[in-house]
C-alpha cells in the first residue's frame, strides 16, 4: 500500500498543499524529501501520514505497540488551525482506494455554508454529530489486514535514540529471541525509537539460520564428481543471504574510507556469550576487527544502520519465501530529520545510497540539511521529489532552495582553503623527503612540534627527521576524507595522520592502524588518565593548562564549573557560558573551554583560545616557555615505531 496524495488546509503552518506522489515507469515510488526552514510542518505531515497508518492497522488489533490502550498516536487539537482561519483540513489518499481524512472547525456553521465543497472536501459527513457539537470530524477507511500485514510500515521520528557504550545495561547477553503472539494483539511497532533495541540478537538469528538451512552445496569439484555420499558447499542461498549481503553493503558505505569491505560476524566467545562484531578488509586485503560491539559506532554510523536494519528486520519478518529478493518488498518508511547526527559526507553520499537501497519502499523524508539534498539530486536526479514546505511548491531545481543557496553563500572558507591548499600539496607530497605528519587540529602539529624539538634539543628523539602539514584554517572532521585520498595513490615517504582520543581510530590497544601506500593514523595518547577522548591540551599537566597569559587569560575545564549553574566553583564569580560544559556533562567528559567563561564583574571573556594557547607554546611566550611534555613522550614513541614498521 502505497500513499497516493496529500491535501492538507490551514493546518500549522500549512496554507494548502495539494501533492499527488510520483512513481517512475516500472510503477516504483519516487522518494519525497520535505524541505524547508524549522517551523514549516515538515514533521506535523509526517505525524498525520503515521496516524493514518496506525488507525488503520487498529481496524485489525486491540491492542497496538505504537499507542497505549485506546490513546491517539496523535492529539486533535483546534490549536494546529492556522492563525486567522476557522478550520483545518486534511485528506490522505493511498493507492487503494482507501483515505484518511481529519477535519477540525472552530465554526461549524461557517464552515458548512460558506466554506465547505464536496469535491474539495472530500470523505467529509458535512452533516455528522460529532462534527456539529465539537468541531472534530474523523474517518479512517479499512484497508485488508494483508496490506497492513504485509508491507512494511515505518517511522522514524526525530527523537530517535540509542543506547551508548556507557550505558550499563547489566551485561546482558546475546541471545536468540522466542517470543508468542495472541490473537486481536499487534507485537509490530511501526515507531521505530530505540534504534538499536534486540538488533544485534535479530542478527545473530540471521546468521545463525543462514548457516544451518541455505548452504548450497555440490557433488562435483572441477567437473570431478566426489565420492557417493560427499559434498562440498559452494556458498549460501536464500533470504537470511539476502539480508546479511544488504547490511555488509551499508557497512562497506560506513567503513569505505578506511575499508575496501566490512561485514558482520559472530565474534569469537568472551565470557560464555559470543556478539555481533564488525570485521573489515583494509586495502592491503587484510581482515580484522574494527567494531567489538554495535555501542561502539559513533551516532551517524548508528543511524544510518539501525535504519537499513530496521527496515530489513520487517522485511524478515514479513517474508516468507525463502528466495525472495529486497527490491519486491514494498510499503512507507518516514524519516523526519534524516540528516541528524550525520556529518556532511554521510549526508551527502551514504544515506542517499540507504533510500536507493530499497526501490519499492516509497520514503517520505524531511530534512533542511544542504548536503542531504544535493546527494539526493545528485543519485536519483529526476527520480525524486522535493517539495517546499509550508508553501507545498515542488523545487525543480534542488540549487535553488532558499537553505542550499544561503549555505553556500555561507561555506565554510577553510574548506575552500583546504582544498587549494590539498591542490597545491599534491606535487609536494610526491615529492617529498621527510615522513609528513598531519593533525586534525589546526592547533595540534603547534604542540607536537614544539614538543619534538625540545626533546631533540634534549637528545631525546633525534631520529625522528619529520615535517608537519602546517596550516591555520580549520579542516573540521574532513581529515578521515583527506587520508582516505591520499592512500590510494603510491607514496614515496610515509603520512602520518594523528586525530584526537575522541575518534575511533584504532583499536584499543593497537598503538597505530597502517591505512596501505605508506599512509598510517594514531590517536595522540591519555597521559594523565583523564578515561575519556580527549584534546591534545588535555596532555600537558592541569597547572599549565591553566597558566595565565599576559592578559590574565588561561584555558579551563569543564570539571572546574558547577554543571547546574555554570559558576566556577573556587570563584563564583565567573561563569561558563558554553554548551561544551552541558555536552561534557551529557557525555560524562571532561573537554576544554577555551571562550565563554566570564567575570561577572568586568562582564568580559578571561578563557584563553585554544589558538593563543598553542601559539604561546610553539613561540615559548613565558610562562608558557617551560609547560611539560612528559606526555608527549609515547605518541613520539608510536611515531618511531611507525616510521620503522
Amino acid at each position: 500500500m502505497y500513499l497516493k496524495s496529500i491535501h492538507i488546509e490551514n493546518y500549522g503552518p500549512i496554507e494548502r498543499l495539494e501533492y499527488s506522489c510520483k512513481f517512475d515507469e516500472n510503477g516504483n515510488p519516487l522518494p519525497l524529501v520535505l524541505i524547508g526552514r524549522n517551523g514549516c510542518g515538515k514533521t506535523l505531515v509526517l505525524s498525520n501520514i503515521i496516524h493514518s497508518l496506525i488507525e488503520m492497522k487498529r481496524k485489525h488489533y486491540n491492542i497496538l505497540m505504537e499507542v497505549s490502550e485506546n490513546n491517539y498516536y496523535r492529539v486533535g487539537s483546534k490549536s494546529y488551525i492556522k492563525e486567522g482561519t476557522q478550520y483545518a483540513y486534511i485528506n490522505l489518499e493511498y493507492a487503494n482506494d482507501k483515505s484518511y481524512t481529519d477535519l477540525i472547525t472552530n465554526n461549524y456553521s461557517f464552515f458548512k455554508d460558506t466554506i465547505y465543497k464536496s469535491d474539495v472536501h472530500q470523505h467529509v459527513n458535512i452533516d455528522d454529530g460529532k462534527l456539529k457539537d465539537s468541531g472534530f470530524y474523523n474517518k479512517t477507511d479499512e484497508t485488508s489486514k494483508e496490506e497492513i500485514d504485509n508491507h512494511i510500515y515505518l517511522y522514524f521520528p526525530v527523537d530517535r535514540y540509542y543506547t551508548p557504550q556507557w550505558f550499563n545495561k547489566n551485561n546482558e547477553s546475546l541471545h536468540i529471541i522466542l517470543s508468542d503472539n495472541y490473537i486481536g494483539t499487534s507485537k509490530d511497532n511501526m515507531i521505530c525509537q530505540d534504534l538499536l533495541s534486540d538488533t544485534e540478537s535479530w542478527m545473530l538469528d540471521v546468521i545463525m539460520d543462514k548457516l544451518l538451512y541455505e548452504e548450497v552445496n555440490t557433488n562435483q569439484i572441477n567437473g570431478s564428481r566426489l565420492p557417493y555420499g560427499l559434498t562440498a558447499r559452494v556458498g549460501y542461498e536464500g533470504k537470511n543471504t539476502t539480508i546479511q549481503d544488504n547490511i555488509n553493503k551499508v557497512l562497506t558505505r560506513l567503513f569505505k574510507s578506511k575499508y575496501q569491505s566490512a561485514r558482520i560476524g559472530i565474534s569469537k566467545r568472551q565470557n560464555n556469550y559470543r556478539k555481533i562484531a564488525i570485521y573489515g578488509t583494509d586495502y592491503d586485503g587484510k581482515e580484522q576487527e574494527i567494531v567489538a560491539s554495535f555501542n561502539n559506532l559513533s551516532s551517524g554510523e548508528i543511524m544510518i544502520l539501525s535504519i537499513a536494519c530496521k527496515i530489513l528486520k520487517e522485511y524478515d519478518r514479513i517474508c516468507n519465501d525463502p528466495i525472495a529478493k529486497l527490491d519486491n518488498i514494498s510499503g512507507i518508511v518516514l524519516i523526519d530529520e534524516i540528516d541528524s547526527h550525520l556529518h556532511s559526507d554521510f549526508a551527502k553520499n551514504i544515506a542517499p545510497q540507504l533510500v536507493q537501497l530499497f526501490p519499492k519502499i516509497q520514503f517520505v523524508i524531511s530534512s533542511h540539511s544542504p548536503f542531504f539534498l544535493l546527494g539526493m539530486n545528485d543519485l536519483f536526479q529526476d527520480k525524486c521529489q522535493f517539495l517546499s514546505l509550508p508553501n507545498g511548491i515542488l523545487m525543480e531545481n534542488v540549487e535553488h532552495f532558499e537553505e542550499i543557496r544561503d549555505c553556500y553563500n555561507l561555506i565554510d572558507d577553510g574548506y575552500n582553503k583546504l582544498e587549494e591548499s590539498l591542490s597545491l600539496y599534491k606535487d609536494r607530497i610526491k615529492s617529498l623527503t621527510k615522513p609528513l605528519i598531519i593533525t586534525e587540529g589546526k592547533t595540534d602539529w603547534k604542540h607536537i612540534k614544539n614538543a619534538l624539538v625540545r626533546f631533540q634539543e634534549q637528545g631525546e628523539f633525534t631520529d625522528l627527521d619529520v615535517e608537519f602539514y602546517e596550516y591555520t584554517f580549520d579542516m573540521g572532521d574532513r581529515l578521515p576524507n583527506i587520508i582516505s585520498n591520499i592512500k590510494v595513490v603510491p607514496n614515496n615517504h610515509k603520512i602520518i595522520a594523528v586525530f584526537d582520543t575522541d575518534k575511533k581510530i584504532v583499536k584499543e590497544g593497537v598503538p597505530y592502524e597502517k591505512m596501505g601506500n605508506n599512509v598510517y593514523q594514531c590517536a595522540i595518547p591519555d597521559p594523565h588518565n583523564y578515561g575519556c577522548g580527549i584534546s591534545i591540551e588535555m596532555m600537558y599537566p592541569e597547572d599549565d593548562i591553566k597558566k595565565l597569559d599576559n592578559n590574565n587569560r588561561r584555558l579551563f575545564l569543564t570539571n572546574e564549573f558547577s554543571t547546574r549553574s555554570g559558576a566556577l566553583l573556587s570563584n563564583r564569580s565567573i561563569i561558563c557560558r558554553n554548551k561544551t560544559l552541558t555536552d561534557a556533562e551529557k557525555n560524562n567528559r571532561v573537554k576544554i573551554v577555551d571562550f565563554g567563561v566570564i567575570d561577572v564583574e568586568t562582564d568580559e571573556n578571561i578563557a584563553l583560545s585554544k589558538e593563543d594557547f598553542a601559539t604561546n607554546v610553539l613561540n615559548r611566550v613565558p610562562p608558557f616557555d617551560n609547560v611539560n611534555i612528559d606526555g608527549f613522550r609515547s605518541l613520539f614513541e608510536t611515531i618511531r615505531q611507525i616510521l620503522n614498521d
